[in-house]
């Protein structure tokens, strides 16, 4: 019995501190930070920090990452080519989410592209996203494949395949 209220009491603290820092973050934080997207080590450490502090919780994960950055496990999976977790991501039905924009204007398939993931860009492709849809500096994922000068990139957002050898 009074464990479960140490629970219960942990959790109430545990929210307070999550509203506390948020409203730091989105008050205190130069609107710009949120402008320019993040670094994969950024991106890494906030998934990693996130999946501890919410290990169970993932929708409170997907609230915290979407309510600060706007993006979804989708925009995470695709930077970090992490395959299973988009093929996971798409089983729960995360499909309506698969050309949600971040802050910066980055849909998952652009993140994608702009940090080389073939195999994320492949399966984002397979389920629909649309590499055309620009971020705020007006640059499609197929623009960002053509500033890194990768045309296998540019062959699976173009023409929805791999080029053959």
């Amino acid at each position: 019995m009074k464990n479960n209220k140490n629970k219960e009491n942990r959790k109430s603290l545990d929210i307070i501190h999550f509203t506390f820092i948020f409203f730091l973050v989105l008050f205190i934080f130069p609107k710009d930070v949120f402008a320019k997207p993040l670094t994969k080590d950024e991106i890494n450490e906030q998934a990693k920090i996130a999946t501890e502090y919410w290990s169970e919780d993932e929708k409170a994960i997907n609230r915290v990452i979407s309510n600060i950055y706007g993006r979804n496990g989708l925009h995470y999976a695709s930077v970090q080519n992490d395959i299973l977790q988009l093929k996971r991501l798409f089983l729960s039905d995360r499909s309506k989410e698969i050309n949600q924009r971040d802050r910066a204007g980055y849909t998952p398939i652009a993140l994608a592209a702009q940090h080389k993931k073939i195999g994320s860009a492949t399966i984002l492709m397979e389920h629909g996203a649309n590499p055309f849809i620009k971020n705020n500096e007006g640059k499609s994922a197929v623009d960002l494949a053509k500033e890194n000068g990768d045309t296998e990139m540019i062959s699976i957002l173009v023409d929805g395949h791999r080029p053959t050898e």
